[in-house]
Formats: C-alpha cells, structure tokens, sequence
C-alpha cells in the first residue's frame, strides 16, 4: 500500500503548499514502510513535478486531460 498525495497546480505552478504536502505524504509512508506517490491533474511543466522528488515522492502521475 502506498500513501497517495493529490499535488494542486495553479497556472502551471506549484504553491509552496504542493511541496509541504508532498512532505507530509512522505512521513506518513516513512511510518508506514511505503513510498509517497503524487498525482496532479492539468497543464503543468515536467521539470515541477519532478521537483517533488526533493521531498521524497517516488513517483508523480500526471493527467493532462479528463475525457
């Protein structure tokens, strides 16, 4: 079981309470013996989501668009 964290992006930018968040997913799977994963739905650059590495998110799923 992983711990999952929703990673809100605004215009294409994340706020400062994207990566406390992800740092909080990432204690709670350090408690649990898991990995934090992130998800995060709308236009966002790459290179952002890959800075939530930085706080111990393992992977990050990105959905663009909702059919």
């Amino acid at each position: 079981m992983s711990v999952l964290v929703y990673i809100e992006n605004t215009n294409g930018e994340l706020k400062k309470s994207a990566f406390e968040a992800a740092s909080y997913a990432k204690e709670v799977a350090d408690l649990l013996n898991t990995e934090a994963i992130a998800v995060s739905i709308g236009d966002i650059d790459r290179q952002a989501l890959s800075s939530l590495g930085n706080c111990g998110v393992t992977k990050v799923f990105h959905v663009s668009r909702i059919i």
